[in-house]
C-alpha cells in the first residue's frame, strides 16, 4: 500500500528533475537536490498522514501554502540562532530571545492545522468519500475511535492525542530527513 505512494512520489520527483535538466545546456543542469529530497520526504509523510501532497508545483492550494509557511517558520526558529536559554537556564525566566513564545504560537498554528485535517477527514468519512484502498493515518485513528468508543470516551482527549501523535511523527520525520540529506 505505501510502496505505491512512495513510487508515485519518486516518479513526480524524477519528472521534475528531468524537466529541470532539459532547460540546461546539453541536457545538463545544476539542481538543488537537498530541497527536492526534503520535499519528497515531506510529501511522502503527509501522504501517509493526510493523503495529500503539500510540496508541489501547484501554488493554488491554501492549506499547502499554510503548511509550507509553518515548516519555514519552524526551520527559522531552529536554524537562525542558538537558543541561549539552553546554555544559561536563568534566561528561561524571561524568555530572553522570545523562542519559547514563538514556539508556542507555532504549536497552536500546527494544532489548528492538524485539527483541520482531522475535521476534513471526518467530513469525508461521513459523506462516504473516504478511500478504503488507500487509508491514511488519520483514517486509521478515526476508525479505531469508531470501533472502540469506550476506550476513546472523550472526543477532545482523542483529538488532542491524535494531534500530538501527528506532530510527534512529523517532527521525528523532519529530523530524520534532515540528517539523511545532510549525511
Amino acid at each position: 500500500m505505501l510502496v505505491k505512494l512512495r513510487k508515485e512520489e519518486v516518479r513526480v520527483l524524477l519528472k521534475q528533475l528531468v524537466k529541470d535538466c532539459d532547460c540546461g545546456t546539453y541536457g545538463w543542469a545544476k539542481v538543488a537536490l537537498r530541497d527536492r529530497l526534503k520535499n519528497l520526504s515531506f510529501n511522502v509523510m503527509m501522504q501517509m498522514i493526510a493523503g495529500k501532497r503539500y510540496y508541489s508545483e501547484d501554488e493554488a492550494d491554501q492549506k499547502a501554502r499554510r503548511f509550507r509557511e509553518m515548516i519555514e517558520e519552524l526551520k527559522q526558529i531552529h536554524e537562525s540562532f542558538s537558543n541561549l536559554n539552553d546554555f544559561f537556564p536563568v534566561l528561561q525566566l524571561v524568555d530572553f530571545q522570545g523562542v519559547e513564545k514563538r514556539m508556542m504560537v507555532l504549536m497552536k498554528k500546527m494544532d489548528g492545522f492538524f485539527q483541520s485535517l482531522i475535521d476534513e477527514q471526518r467530513r469525508m468519512r461521513s459523506d462516504g468519500a473516504c478511500s478504503e484502498e488507500k487509508p491514511t493515518l488519520i483514517d486509521i485513528m478515526l476508525s479505531l475511535q469508531q470501533q472502540d468508543p469506550q476506550f476513546y470516551t472523550d472526543q477532545q482527549d482523542h483529538e488532542s492525542c491524535c494531534n500530538s501523535k501527528y506532530m510527534h511523527i512529523f517532527f521525528s520525520f523532519e529530523i530524520m530527513c534532515v540528517l539523511v540529506v545532510v549525511w
